[in-house]
């Protein structure tokens, strides 16, 4: 599939939205990620996998960028997206 495709996926557009801003303190972040966790494990093929991971892993290195922006880089919130992501990559 392509990028744009996999990218621009309604469902997707609208779980990310609802996430916006909301990974820049403790109480929400952990949710975030579990939210984003069960949007994983519903995949129904592994194409639908690849296509979610992509996507989660897209908007988490958003999320880091937004924390360079903030001056967050190395903070423990940058560090669980960190962790996080890096479970899906390999």
């Amino acid at each position: 599939m392509k990028h744009h495709i996999i990218i621009y996926d309604v469902d997707w557009q609208v779980l990310r939205i609802s996430l916006l801003g909301k990974f820049v303190n403790k109480d929400e972040i952990d949710t975030n990620l579990n939210t984003l966790e069960n949007y994983i494990l519903k995949a129904k093929t592994y194409q639908d996998l690849h296509d979610r991971l992509f996507r989660v892993i897209n908007l988490l290195n958003a999320v880091r960028m937004g924390f360079y922006g903030m001056k967050l880089i190395g903070s423990d919130l940058d560090k669980k997206i960190i962790q996080r992501r890096n479970i899906y990559i390999v």
